[in-house]
């Protein structure tokens, strides 16, 4: 592939990676060093890569052999299981728009999680700033 790029279309360099950590480089601000784990869903397997103080922990990534052609071939059976009168019309097509929709709401989950997450810790903070100025945490009252 190298060879081809260099000699054929004279590119000047090439950076091979990992596209979901480009993504996170690109998409962080440079001075902060932001905590992270990052799910990259691609068509035969799922990637989990947990990254720390801004860098990739290389030893703690997963490899998950669940991807967009099971989630699409599971809803495939799903729906004609549930529509066996629409049997020969539920096709893989079909499927794989349902589990996009799926998808979609799966991420809208996991954002509102994130916040939530969030808000908790920022939560456990001001609790644990209220113990060190001798208040206790039941006269604190905070709302989210």
């Amino acid at each position: 592939m190298s060879e081809l790029l260099f000699e054929c279309y004279c590119v000047p360099r090439v950076a091979y990676g990992i596209d979901a950590l480009f993504s996170y480089c690109y998409n962080v601000k440079p001075q902060h060093e932001y905590d992270a784990l990052i799910l990259s869903c691609g068509y035969h397997a799922t990637h989990v890569l947990p990254v720390l103080g801004g860098r990739l922990c290389a030893a703690k990534c997963q490899r998950i052999n669940v991807g967009g052609a099971a989630v699409d071939g599971f809803m495939q059976r799903v729906l004609q299981l549930k529509y066996p009168q629409h049997l020969s019309s539920l096709s893989l097509n079909r499927a794989e728009v349902s589990a996009l929709v799926i998808v979609v709401v799966v991420v809208v989950v996991v954002v509102v999680i994130a916040q939530q997450l969030f808000s908790y810790r920022q939560l456990s903070r001001l609790r644990k700033s209220a113990t060190a100025a001798g208040l206790s945490h039941r006269s604190c009252t905070v709302s989210l």
